[in-house]
């Protein structure tokens, strides 16, 4: 009951969550949280330094222009996520399944993709630099880059 109020304060009232209030928010529900992003397109989601949402899921979440410096996502089901225009630099994703996952124009500096299914994400004008790939870099030919 408190997390839906919670909602529905950041939809209609327009001010802007803490980290804390994010973190809340994609525990509870991916949808809401997605519904939240619909209407507030130019609000950068920052989840801060050393966060950590490992073992979530978080299938199709929308995490365009987020902020996840040095943050863990291991073990997560992140199928279908955006990551589109994100700051993922230190992040690991190790272990996560990342299939058709969108990486356009995200920066992925030093990011841990080992033990991860790349299948169909698109890296488009991605900015990819020192990144642990999986051992064999198991990517289809449905993988853009």
């Amino acid at each position: 009951m408190f997390l839906d109020s919670l909602f529905d304060y950041f939809l209609f009232r327009k001010k802007k969550p803490s980290e804390k209030d994010f973190e809340k928010m994609l525990k509870r529900s991916v949808s809401k949280f997605n519904k939240w992003r619909e209407r507030n397109p130019e609000s950068v989601v920052i989840l801060g330094v050393n966060q950590r949402l490992t073992g979530m899921n978080l299938k199709g979440v929308n995490f365009t222009n987020a902020f996840f410096q040095d943050s863990a996502f291991k073990n997560s089901n992140l199928e279908s996520a955006n990551f589109e225009n994100a700051d993922l630099s230190y992040v690991s994703f190790k272990g996560s399944n990342l299939k058709n996952a969108c990486f356009k124009k995200a920066r992925l500096d030093t990011t841990n993709l080992s033990e991860t299914n790349l299948d169909g994400v698109d890296f488009t004008d991605a900015f990819v630099f020192a990144c642990s790939l999986p051992e064999n870099a198991p990517i289809s030919n449905r993988t853009k880059y």
